[in-house]
């Protein structure tokens, strides 16, 4: 759904701000990450989770205990894509930090950019990420087209992102050193509360107009786009290709 809703921020100049869950333990990998030899696959393949890669960029993510969003906007192909994705790390801090976590934008050289077969997601911060003096509180990720722009990201609520750790074809240092989850600031109710109480800070910041219709905006998008978006990120040959 955010790739076809990526397609329609080009076409029609529609903006979305986007939150979700994940019904079973997820692993994402980056768009252009390495697989191929830093994963065990079959291992993958054969315990029970799911397994996608996204279309955005990054670097490996277990997803479950989270609020996942995603933005989607129209942007002018001769503006940098930075400046899109600051604005949207803006609000998420701004979120943050209505909820009282001591939140920040991480400052580094944004040309020092951290390769796609780097450490997992939340090992380390890039450039513009929010991180507390405990680590990283929320990982995104971005791609563009020549006339929309397309932000994922996961907050993490509580940090499961240790469990990437048996997946490896090789040991390593322990994943995730780097995590800092809300809970830690927001006390340890349970996830629906944590998640309810998160996404209507994520709304405030944004000042969203929330819609009624629980198939928004799946029904703003055109079914075709759908299909094909479903038809390229559902393919092995997508997951797998690296």
């Amino acid at each position: 759904m955010d790739l076809a809703l990526l397609h329609e921020a080009a076409s029609r100049g529609q903006a979305v701000l986007r939150t979700y869950g994940w019904a079973r333990p997820t692993v994402s990998f980056g768009r252009n990450e390495a697989v191929r030899g830093v994963w065990d696959i079959a291992a993958m393949e054969g315990a029970d989770i799911d397994v996608v890669r996204r279309p955005t960029g990054g670097r490996a993510l277990w997803h479950r205990r989270e609020v996942t969003y995603s933005v989607t906007m129209p942007w002018p192909a001769d503006r940098a894509w930075r400046e899109a994705y600051d604005a949207v790390n803006q609000r998420l801090l701004q979120a943050l930090l209505m909820l009282g976590v001591p939140a920040r934008l991480y400052r580094a050289d944004a040309s020092a950019a951290i390769s796609p077969d780097g450490p997992i997601c939340f090992a380390a911060p890039s450039a513009g990420e929010i991180v507390t003096d405990g680590g990283k509180v929320a990982g995104s990720a971005v791609w563009r087209t020549s006339g929309g722009f397309l932000q994922q990201g996961s907050i993490l609520l509580h940090d499961d992102q240790a469990l990437l750790s048996a997946y490896r074809c090789q040991e390593g240092p322990p994943d995730a050193a780097y995590a800092a989850p809300v809970s830690s600031w927001l006390g340890d109710d349970d996830h629906a509360q944590l998640s309810s109480r998160l996404i209507a800070a994520l709304q405030a910041a944004w000042s969203c107009r929330t819609s009624d219709n629980d198939a928004y905006p799946s029904s703003a998008i055109d079914e075709r786009s759908l299909n094909e978006s479903r038809a390229i990120l559902s393919s092995p040959h997508w997951l797998w290709r690296r």
